[in-house]
Order: structure tokens, then C-alpha cells, then sequence
């Protein structure tokens, strides 16, 4: 006989939950500092979720057809499994058994063996005088009496599955409670685990300096500095638990800076002066065009590139070779006009996160822009009052831009970028490094924006493009400060040098 097949739920796969275990684990240690959502949920993603979700399937498969022969055909039922508990239900009766000791209070678990005595309800059942309706009233009591209420609900759905499947003799229905049952075990774990995090936060994060010292070192972190030098090899991986969340601040920063090219090709074609964005399109005109007449450079420009051909007002007067083909006058904007032109822009800015927010993620963030960057040229063309034909060379033009980061333009929005957040960034550090762990947990989680890339209106009048970058630039920033204050903390003594102080200058560190 072969072995039967475990639950796809049991107190050793939920064991990663217990406290002890969370305790122990030095990546949500280290998690716990920055995710203030941080919680443990079913894993049901990826390659490992499928390989899980086919376990399961084929469990609750082979449970459906053994309770199927067993009531259809005892004989050959029992020349497979004989008489005794080498099959799926019992198993998954002691996992349900086992699971709920883990749940309930020590004083209580006595009753356990009263209510969910296995080796009675399988002889009971072998005899076919179980009351399984008895058995998933009893279950349902205790699991109400220890879970959230908001489970109540699943504990009735999953009494009333397994009370109709036993009336009905229905096995595919009682396979079904019993499968509402082994989930509803499974969410009660996960909600206490969770709760756990919560009251234990405050003492995880101000104990991860001693926690990740005492661990690292004990896993060949403390080496000295001499050693260091002689043998890089030697050097730990400081950031072994922060990799993602430095890819993350790698992609944003990528994000952030393609965005403010996108503004600033949407800008150059708002005012008019396109040189930088539509250069492409003055290809084929000659130094011989006559200046002033309709295939001339000024004119072809203006004609292509401006955003607002109804706000240019012709002018007679002049100097005396002006004329009124070519003197154009510009009127002075007014506080409306700047007012609508930032909420304009504003809206474009929202439009193009919005769009960025539904590429298809990719391990590579220069891929994802790359795939992206035809949409949100368009997007920024729907924006502007230019001709048609202006818009595959926008397209052209931002495509260039973003995807040759080693260019000067793109160096040059970059290095501004960069330039505000070293400033952001010393700023942060002063404000942050004074304080606790805790301290530090809640300002840094908590001052960040909704959305990474949103912004908030000041009351001082500036360019709507400043604002975005500085709402942006300060989410970077202060995740930035956070790590890297808790990353000092954690191996300056270790790795950097012995007996040091964070006494370093803001702009120095």
C-alpha cells in the first residue's frame, strides 16, 4: 500500500507562522523596519503557488474518490487500504486536529480529545454510524469561539457544506466542507501570526541593531578592517536583506527622471521652441529658403511645433526691416493662464503615472520604458494643439531620450535629478538619524506620499514641473535615508570601522 497523501495544510507547513519562528527569521527582522503592511499571506503566486495549488488538487482528487469507493464499493476499497487509517481522511482529520491545538489555549486542548477523538470517528465511520452533521457543529463552535468574526461567516459556509454532504450522502459536497474547513484553519493561523507582528513591531524594530549584529557576526560578519583591504573577498554582503528594495529605489529614480523628459518634451512643444524635441523634423531645409516665406526654418518650426498658434498675435510694428510675417509677439500670460497651463501639466504628469502603473512589469525597468515609450509619447501628444505630423518625431525623439541613458541630454536631466536629491537626501539624514528605531519607523513610513510619484500642491507660485519632481524626490529620499541610517547602525562597528559614531556631516555621508 502506498503512503497516503498529505493535507495540503498542516501544522508543519504553517509552522513558519509560530512565533518562535517569526522571532528567529532575520528577513522579516529586517522587513519589519520598513513595510508598515508588512504580513504573512497565503502564497499563491508564482511557480511555487502552482506546484501548491496542484498538491492541493490532487489531494482533495484523491480524498473524492476514496470516500466515492468507500461507499460504492467497500471491498475493493478495503483491499487498497485495508482497515486502517492509510488513506486521506484520517490523515486529514489528525492535520485539522493537529492545527487547532495550535490555536486554542493549552487549557482548552483537553477538550480536543473529547470532541475530534480520531481513532474513534474513524472506527465510526468504518462502521457507518459517524455523525459527521455533530462533528462539524462541534467544529464550527470552537472555531467561532477562537477566530475574528469576520471568519463567522466562512465557519457557517463550511458547516452547511459538510451538514449536506452527510443528509445527502453528496461526498463531492463534503469534500467541499471539509476543503472550507482545512482554509478556514489555515486564515485563523495566518490571522493570529499577523497579529503577532502587530504587538511585536514596536520590540522587533528597536532590537534590529543588537538582532542583525549578533547574527551577522556569528555568520562571519565581524572581519577587520585590515582584512577587509587585504582580502575584499572576505566582505559580507551588507545589503543582503535589502536588494530588492534598492532594485526598487533604482527603478523609481529611472522612472522619475524619464518622467521629467516626458515633461520637458511636452513643455518644448507648449512653448513653441522645438528644437531639442523636433529636430528631426527640420531635416531636408536648406540655408537658401527665402527668410519669412512659408517653407522657411522659422516659419516650418513655429508652423510644427507650436502649441498654441492662437496665442501668437501678428505684429506691424517694429523695426524697419520687421514685418508682419515674422515679427510675432508673445502676450504677457496672465495668473489664469499660468494657473490653467500647471493644472494642465498637472493632469499630464497624473495621466503618464497612471499609464506607467499599467506596463507590464519587467526585471529590467530600461525594457519596461522602452515598450512603454510609444504610449506615453502619444499621451503626451494628445496634451499639446500640435499638427499630426509632429508626432512621429515626438516619438522618435523620446525614444531616444530615455533609451540612451549614456547620452549628454539624458545625463544632463539625470545629474539634475540627482543634484536635488543629494540635497533631499542630507536633509533627511540630519532629521532622521537622532532618532529611534521606532521613531524612525513611523516618520519614514508615514511621511511618504500615496503615490510615489504623486506630488502636493505648495502655496508659493512655481513651475508645476518642480513640484512633481520634488513629490517624487522625496519619497526617494527618505527611503533612501532610512536604509541607509539603519544599514550604519547595523555594520558600522562590524565592517566600517570599530568604535565609530555617526558624527559625519549630512552632506558627507
Amino acid at each position: 500500500m502506498s503512503r497516503p497523501l498529505e493535507p495540503p495544510v498542516t501544522k508543519a507547513t504553517l509552522s513558519e507562522l509560530d512565533v518562535t519562528k517569526i522571532i528567529h527569521n532575520p528577513k522579516l527582522r529586517h522587513d519589519i523596519n520598513y513595510d508598515p503592511d508588512l504580513h504573512f499571506r497565503p502564497n499563491l503566486e508564482g511557480e511555487k503557488g502552482r506546484r501548491k495549488q496542484e498538491r492541493a488538487n490532487l489531494f482533495w482528487n484523491a480524498l473524492l474518490e476514496q470516500l466515492n469507493e468507500f461507499v460504492m464499493d467497500r471491498p475493493s476499497f478495503e483491499a487498497k487500504h485495508g482497515k486502517g487509517d492509510d488513506w486521506c481522511l484520517p490523515a486529514l482529520l489528525r492535520a485539522v486536529k493537529e492545527i487547532i491545538q495550535t490555536l486554542v489555549p493549552q487549557r482548552d486542548r483537553v477538550y480536543l480529545d473529547e470532541g475530534l477523538n480520531v481513532d474513534l470517528l474513524m472506527q465510526q465511520f468504518n462502521m457507518g454510524v459517524a455523525d459527521l452533521e455533530k462533528l462539524a457543529l462541534w467544529l464550527s463552535k470552537v472555531l467561532k469561539s477562537h477566530c475574528a468574526p469576520m471568519r463567522d461567516e466562512w465557519v457557517d459556509e463550511m458547516y452547511n457544506e459538510l451538514s449536506n454532504g452527510n443528509r445527502n450522502n453528496d461526498m463531492g459536497e463534503l469534500v467541499k466542507g471539509m476543503r472550507s474547513l482545512l482554509s478556514v484553519l489555515e486564515a485563523m493561523k495566518l490571522d493570529v501570526a499577523n497579529h503577532q507582528i502587530r504587538c511585536l513591531r514596536p520590540a522587533l524594530i528597536e532590537d534590529t541593531v543588537n538582532f542583525e549584529q549578533r547574527f551577522f557576526a556569528k555568520n562571519g560578519g565581524r572581519q577587520s578592517r585590515n582584512r577587509l583591504c587585504q582580502d575584499l573577498k572576505t566582505l559580507p554582503n551588507t545589503f543582503l536583506f535589502d536588494e530588492e528594495r534598492i532594485m526598487k529605489l533604482r527603478s523609481d529614480m529611472m522612472d522619475a527622471i524619464n518622467l521629467d523628459i516626458c515633461m520637458k518634451a511636452f513643455e518644448e512643444m507648449e512653448s513653441g521652441y522645438g528644437a531639442l524635441f523636433l529636430s528631426s523634423a527640420l531635416q531636408g531645409l536648406t540655408d537658401q529658403m527665402r527668410p519669412g516665406s512659408p517653407d522657411s526654418v522659422f516659419s516650418g518650426c513655429a508652423s510644427t511645433c507650436s502649441s498654441r498658434p492662437s496665442s501668437l498675435v501678428f505684429s506691424t510694428a517694429g523695426s524697419a526691416s520687421s514685418s508682419p510675417r515674422t515679427s510675432l509677439v508673445l502676450p504677457t500670460p496672465t495668473a489664469a493662464d499660468n494657473a490653467r497651463s500647471r493644472a494642465k501639466a498637472n493632469e499630464l504628469y497624473s495621466s503618464l503615472v497612471s499609464l506607467l502603473q499599467t506596463a507590464p512589469s519587467t526585471a529590467k525597468p530600461a525594457a519596461r520604458w522602452k515598450a512603454i515609450a510609444p504610449s506615453m509619447a502619444l499621451q503626451v501628444f494628445r496634451y499639446t494643439n500640435a499638427p499630426q505630423h509632429a508626432l512621429p518625431v515626438l516619438e522618435a525623439n523620446i525614444a531616444s531620450l530615455i533609451n540612451d541613458v549614456h547620452g549628454a541630454k539624458y545625463r544632463e536631466v539625470e545629474e539634475k535629478f540627482l543634484g536635488r536629491l543629494s540635497n533631499e537626501l542630507a536633509s533627511r539624514v540630519k532629521q532622521f538619524r537622532g532618532l529611534s528605531g521606532v521613531s524612525l519607523f513611523g516618520i519614514a513610513s508615514g511621511s511618504r506620499p500615496n503615490n510615489s510619484y504623486g506630488y502636493q500642491e505648495r502655496d508659493r507660485e512655481e513651475s508645476s514641473r518642480e513640484t512633481r519632481e520634488d513629490g517624487s524626490l522625496e519619497d526617494i529620499a527618505v527611503r533612501l535615508a532610512h536604509l541607509g541610517i539603519i544599514h550604519w547602525r547595523v555594520w558600522s562597528s562590524l565592517v566600517y570601522s570599530e568604535d565609530v559614531e555617526m558624527t559625519t556631516e549630512p552632506d558627507q555621508i
